[in-house]
């Protein structure tokens, strides 16, 4: 707890204070500090310790870790790069290397030769390291497509500069207008209308026709038949039928 925390670095900052030289103690109050991210304590005890082992590959690698805390990268990275000189076979310094130049300086390139060695010396590599390499490979390739992008539009605009320096130079002289143009300013003739179509003649009266003929009209007027009356003496010389009764006088 923070009690603890803080009587152990009261008992390690005497101990100090009495000898100086007493790297076992700075070792444990750095190791306290990272700990508890006190980047400040950490760093500096570990300063003091590389000055009396310079060749302490742990104590570099540690140092690196606390300088990165405090933001400071680039001595991180020198510390880094001190413990791999005095250990080429310490692996954690490779991987802390790596992770420090993919996330925090920019530089995939040197990410993927840090990671490669640490997967190269590391007995049992963190699964993790894979995807980091797999990452910076990434990285890598997508500022490769970058760089030729730019490369491509800086000719471009050189091109582009280069032939209109040429065409300040040797200017084009003016094209003449075409004879039929009409003068600049004057308005634009009008076209002739054209001509209408002549109209088509009216259809022809078609000749009236005659009125159809009455059938009734046509036939002459039929002549009543006229019946001959007969004389009133005709019925004295008809003989008398048969059949008819006369009365005799």
């Amino acid at each position: 707890n923070e009690k603890d925390v803080a009587t152990a670095r009261a008992l390690w900052a005497k101990v100090i204070e009495k000898d100086p030289g007493h790297v076992e103690s700075r070792v444990e109050l750095a190791e306290l500090a990272l700990a508890n991210r006190d980047w400040k304590t950490a760093t500096a005890q570990l300063q003091a310790l590389v000055q009396v082992e310079p060749k302490n590959a742990n104590l570099h690698n540690s140092l690196g870790l606390a300088l990165k805390g405090h933001g400071k990268f680039e001595d991180a990275r020198a510390s880094y790069q001190k413990a791999l000189a005095a250990d080429d076979s310490f692996a954690n310094a490779a991987l802390n290397l790596g992770i420090l130049e993919l996330r925090h300086l920019q530089n995939p390139a040197a990410a993927e030769q840090a990671l490669e060695r640490y997967l190269a010396k590391a007995s049992t590599p963190i699964k993790e390291a894979d995807e980091l390499l797999a990452e910076a490979k990434m990285l890598i390739q997508s500022q490769s497509e970058e760089k030729r992008m730019l490369e491509e539009q800086k000719k471009l605009e050189e091109e582009a500069a280069r032939k209109a320096a040429e065409e300040a130079k040797n200017p084009k002289p003016a094209e003449a207008p075409p004879a039929d143009a009409a003068p600049e300013g004057a308005a634009p003739a009008e076209a002739a209308p054209a001509e209408a179509a002549p109209a088509e003649p009216p259809p022809a009266e078609a000749a009236e026709a005659p009125p159809a003929e009455d059938p009734g009209a046509a036939t002459a007027p039929s002549k009543k038949k006229k019946t001959k009356k007969k004389p009133k003496d005709a019925d004295k010389d008809k003989a008398p039928d048969k059949d008819d009764n006369f009365y005799k006088d």
